[in-house]
């Protein structure tokens, strides 16, 4: 079981590193590279992360980091949930599987719970240097 989920996180990172270098290098070749250039400029800017943005102060910088390391811990979490889910639904009645599989999801809403206070005090805190 820990194995099939070592493979399935293996190959989503495969893909994404697949995607992280190959389409760049294929976009290059077709020369769309400069209206991807453009769409990635503008969602940056969308972001609040392009180029005229107000990322150069040490406050907002700050909270970009912190919201992108948030983002990564939410979606890690929902991983962790369905991986909980998984192994309830496979445990066949077995009481340690099923206590193995609630502790997963328990740690996981604590986790939750720690990660929405951090981006809350984080909002608070970008808020008032604004």
């Amino acid at each position: 079981m820990k194995s099939f989920f070592l493979w399935s996180i293996g190959g989503i990172m495969g893909m994404f590193c697949f995607c992280l270098f190959f389409v760049p290098i294929v976009s290059a070749e077709i020369g769309n590279l400069s209206s991807a250039d453009n769409l990635l400029q503008d969602a940056g800017r969308d972001t609040g992360i392009g180029q005229g943005s107000e990322l150069g102060s040490l406050p907002n910088a700050i909270a970009a980091a912190l919201r992108f390391i948030l983002s990564i811990l939410g979606t890690l979490m929902f991983g962790y949930m369905v991986y909980a889910g998984y192994l309830w639904m496979t445990a066949q009645g077995d009481e340690g599987a099923i206590g193995h599989a609630k502790g997963i999801m328990v740690n996981t809403v604590i986790g939750f719970l720690v990660v929405v206070s951090a981006w809350a005090i984080t909002y608070l805190v970008q808020s008032r240097f604004q």
